[in-house]
């Protein structure tokens, strides 16, 4: 193989010997990449679960410490395997390991069961009323007005079967004319004679968070995929793009 030089006169490249140090840091990187590969989704997976059970036990575990801080909760302390001191003092870390079990899942349990009865409450009229009264109340404090409206037009979005906050997935050009990223259209609208829409580019390979771009459709193009598929796109950095997959450029019709 050769290689041109300064002067213009091509040299000889000499090809770098197998040795078997170079063999052994190739088995070692290729044996590293394919563990790296499944070890990867395992352990994202792992983290959404632990995140998403804290969350839950988080959300009732003031209800069960207040109980075990009171008289009552003595002898339910005493069959857990600890005392109310040692629970005042360490929480959680207190119990054994059966105890620490069982009271994280009561308190998901009373979570989930809070969740399901407001559910329930907001099927009815006098619930419906009765959670209006609350939103009155809140939106009467400025700074949590602002949080919680918000909050809940992007919670009912996403709830709401008829108005999916993704409608459909686009490539625009993001960050540099020359580049295209994929994005999702949330929302289309018109002012005056012209049509907009409103995209969300996100982010690789935590798509919670992103870009908000407002965008003529002309600079749109249309992905032949299902959001869930983007997603997955772009969680993986690209690499569950499907092949032979035929993306038109930007503004053909």
């Amino acid at each position: 193989m050769t290689a041109p030089t300064r002067t213009g006169v091509p040299t000889m490249r000499l090809a770098r010997p197998d040795t078997p140090t170079r063999r052994a840091l190739r088995h070692v990187r290729d044996r590293m990449l394919a563990g790296i590969a499944v070890v990867a989704p395992v352990w994202v997976t792992v983290v959404a679960v632990v995140f998403l059970f804290r969350l839950a036990r988080g959300g009732s575990l003031w209800m069960i410490s207040a109980l075990l801080s009171s008289s009552v909760g003595v002898p339910l302390l005493t069959l857990l395997g600890t005392s109310q001191q040692a629970w005042q003092t360490g929480g959680l870390d207190a119990l054994p390991v059966h105890g620490e079990w069982l009271v994280s899942i009561v308190a998901i349990a009373l979570t989930l069961a809070t969740v399901y009865g407001a559910g329930l409450v907001s099927m009815f009229v006098l619930g419906r009323r009765a959670i209006g009264l609350l939103e009155s109340l809140v939106g009467r404090v400025p700074l949590v007005a602002t949080v919680y409206g918000a909050s809940k037009k992007v919670v009912d979005s996403f709830t709401n079967d008829e108005n999916q906050p993704f409608q459909e997935v686009v490539l625009v050009e993001f960050p540099t004319p020359a580049s295209r990223s994929v994005a999702f259209v949330t929302r289309r609208w018109r002012a005056g004679d012209q049509e907009w829409a409103t995209v969300f580019v996100p982010t690789t390979p935590n798509p919670t968070s992103g870009f908000m771009l407002v965008l003529s459709p002309d600079h749109m193009q249309a992905l032949p995929m299902t959001v869930d598929e983007a997603v997955a796109v772009v969680m993986s950095g690209g690499v569950l793009m499907k092949d032979g997959q035929r993306v038109p450029g930007l503004g053909e019709r």
